[in-house]
């Protein structure tokens, strides 16, 4: 967990846990409070689809980079594919802060 420098980190399985019993395959699981990924990771490799918040554009970039990596560990992608997912900023109208998300909720075709 101190990989991934963050002072909050909660285990995978407590999210794995949690988004089991709470949602099914292809559902949209949100995370407010994504800081370096923990729910969006586990939420991607139970199939799921995601949208985390955060307002650190650091650990929004390092959520990715985590997503990433796993992806490929797990042989879900091949080097050359792109990941369906993506980073994006918005600064809200009025507010010195920016809001970073990380995103993966585009309806899934079925096979």
């Amino acid at each position: 967990m101190n990989k991934w420098d963050h002072p909050a980190m909660f285990p995978e399985e407590l999210a794995r846990r949690a988004i089991k019993m709470i949602s099914f395959e292809d559902d949209v699981i949100l995370d407010p409070f994504n800081g370096v990924g923990t729910t969006t990771k586990v939420a991607k490799e139970l199939n799921r689809r995601f949208l985390g918040i955060d307002i650190s554009e650091e650990y929004c970039k390092k959520a990715q980079e985590r997503l990433t990596m796993t992806m490929r560990e797990q042989k879900l992608v091949n080097s050359k594919d792109k990941i369906n997912s993506g980073y994006s900023s918005k600064n809200r109208k009025g507010s010195k802060n920016n809001v970073f998300t990380l995103f993966d909720y585009e309806k899934r075709k079925k096979s």
